[in-house]
């Protein structure tokens, strides 16, 4: 993401943070970081990790799913591309849920890959995850052996 969108996510942050009254300093205490770790964030200097992007989330009564993607983006745009693509809510609820996953994805994004790469990753990915959805749903629709 470019540094307008770091900026428009700082901008969102601070305007939720205005909406509900607080100050940097309360919500920083709430987050449990610095009044200056918020304002750099709120400033497009820094880009915060997962844990502070959740607890903003909760603090701001924000959709954490959202902001956690918002983040990824801006960490990589690679990264990005390889969980939202498709659109699909079960496919980014997958990847925000489980850390091996955005680790994994964010590595990937470190390697600098092609965009035809990225285009099979993406692909591969979404039949992987539609087929271990289907095992998934049968293995719990299934009634146990007795």
């Amino acid at each position: 993401m470019s540094s307008e969108e770091q900026k428009s996510f700082g901008e969102m942050l601070r305007n939720a943070r205005r909406a509900r009254g607080l100050s940097q300093a309360a919500l920083a205490k709430a987050v449990g970081i610095s009044p200056v770790f918020v304002s750099q964030i709120e400033t497009a200097q820094r880009i915060p990790s997962d844990r502070i992007a959740k607890d903003f989330a909760t603090a701001l009564g924000l959709d954490r799913q959202e902001v956690l993607r918002t983040v990824y983006r801006l960490r990589s745009p690679e990264a990005g591309e390889l969980f939202s693509r498709d659109g699909s809510e079960q496919t980014s609820k997958v990847v925000t849920d489980i850390p091996a996953i955005r680790f994994l994805l964010l590595q990937l994004a470190g390697l600098n890959l092609s965009k035809a790469d990225v285009d099979t990753l993406v692909r591969n990915w979404t039949n992987d995850l539609a087929l271990i959805t289907r095992l998934a749903e049968r293995h719990t629709s299934d009634p146990p052996c007795a």
